[in-house]
């Protein structure tokens, strides 16, 4: 069974109702779907949680020093391991002498840091006027980044369970008539999202990764 981001049983009480036990599945069905138009949409970002191996840019890292990492998927449940380059650095929470990278699991940002300090010291390093200091090194894929990150299923926000039911909604009472729906002007897909309510696709929005790096999947 896929990953939905409202189960059946709930998605009837927004936007199923007086069915019978009988159309269960072809809910379901409508629910997958409805899931994945709406991670297309909002991609690279997914909603549902996940284990995650990626590669970064570091030149493509913002703030002042180039010191903020912006993941593609938030929030942040867990980091397992950060690399710089191949080496391995210290990440978590909360401030710490010890931490290397710092955590905002909310918005799924890596702060690079010293040891000891606010930013890496890096010698005659100057950045943006401000010599010796820096945030990650600016190059091509340095930064590995392993994590888990979305909502657990009994987390996702309510409203995107409302948005998800609703689409889901579409797609169940359309039946065999799916193929003639509008189509994606990106993909030429076939896609109901387009005929949500402004409010729902505003809901929807609110959840896109908007100017967020790219990653890549690393090797295994």
């Amino acid at each position: 069974m896929t990953d939905t981001l409202v189960d059946v049983g709930t998605a009837k009480s927004f936007a199923f109702r007086d069915l019978d036990a009988q159309a269960d599945d072809m809910i379901q069905f409508a629910l997958e779907a409805a899931t994945t138009e709406i991670e297309g949409r909002i991609a690279p970002r997914r909603i549902i949680a996940a284990d995650y191996d990626e590669w970064y840019d570091g030149e493509k890292t913002v703030g002042r020093y180039g010191h903020e990492l912006y993941l593609d998927q938030w929030p942040l449940i867990s980091v397992t391991s950060v690399a710089e380059g191949g080496t391995a650095l210290s990440v978590g929470k909360g401030y710490s002498q010890t931490l290397q990278v710092l955590m905002n699991p909310g918005r799924g940002i890596l702060t690079r840091r010293q040891a000891g300090g606010d930013l890496v010291v890096a010698g005659a390093l100057s950045i943006a006027g401000f010599p010796g200091k820096r945030g990650w090194t600016r190059d091509a894929q340095n930064i590995r980044v392993a994590y888990r990150a979305g909502f657990e299923f009994d987390a996702v926000p309510k409203e995107l369970q409302e948005a998800c039911a609703e689409l889901g909604s579409l797609i169940f009472k359309a039946g065999p008539r799916t193929g003639q729906t509008d189509r994606s002007r990106q993909r030429g897909k076939t896609t109901f999202i387009g005929m949500l309510p402004d409010r729902t696709l505003m809901v929807i929005e609110r959840y896109a990764a908007h100017g967020r790096p790219r990653m890549f999947a690393a090797a295994a």
